[in-house]
């Protein structure tokens, strides 16, 4: 069903057109996390959710570090009661040249590799379903380097996620 679900003869409002449109966030600032496996909020990237809803979740993130060294591992920070099921879809931890598509519920991160500093920015795209409780409240990546590592893991301006509410 899509959402919200129209009846016959149901006025359209401005609030029941502007609750179709998905919520986007576009990370505005470069952030870094160096010699830490401690999961850390994004500043960026968080979105809105109401209780009792349920999202889809898709977005693209863009990062650097030293190349087969502090890679990224990534988790989400939802409202209380909350589920969520979720994929990392990016470049394999430790070197590999593969591609990480393994999925999990929130609280068991997930692991990236990176491509190195300097150069191409690695990136990884996430994508999820997120069902909400009794409370709305925030959901916010969180992330840290995979191996704690002097040199930075640094996720970079315009990652940007979106969420669709479904039902």
């Amino acid at each position: 069903m899509p959402y919200p679900q129209w009846r016959a003869g149901e006025r359209i409002t401005a609030a029941r057109l502007a609750s179709m449109i998905p919520a986007v966030v576009v990370k505005a600032a470069a952030q870094s996390v160096t010699n830490s496996t401690v999961l850390v909020d994004d500043t960026h990237l968080f979105l809105p959710v109401e209780a009792n809803a349920t999202y889809v979740l898709d977005g693209a993130v863009f990062y650097a570090g030293q190349y087969n060294a502090g890679d990224l591992r990534a988790d989400w920070g939802i409202p209380g009661g909350a589920a969520m099921r979720w994929a990392i879809n990016g470049a394999a931890p430790g070197g590999a040249a593969a591609y990480a598509s393994n999925s999990t519920v929130v609280g068991t991160p997930l692991e990236a590799g990176t491509y190195g500093v300097g150069g191409a920015l690695t990136s990884l795209h996430p994508v999820g379903h997120l069902v909400t409780a009794s409370s709305g409240g925030l959901m916010r990546l969180r992330w840290a380097q995979r191996t704690a590592h002097a040199t930075p893991t640094t996720l970079h301006p315009l990652s940007w996620l979106r969420l669709q509410r479904i039902a």
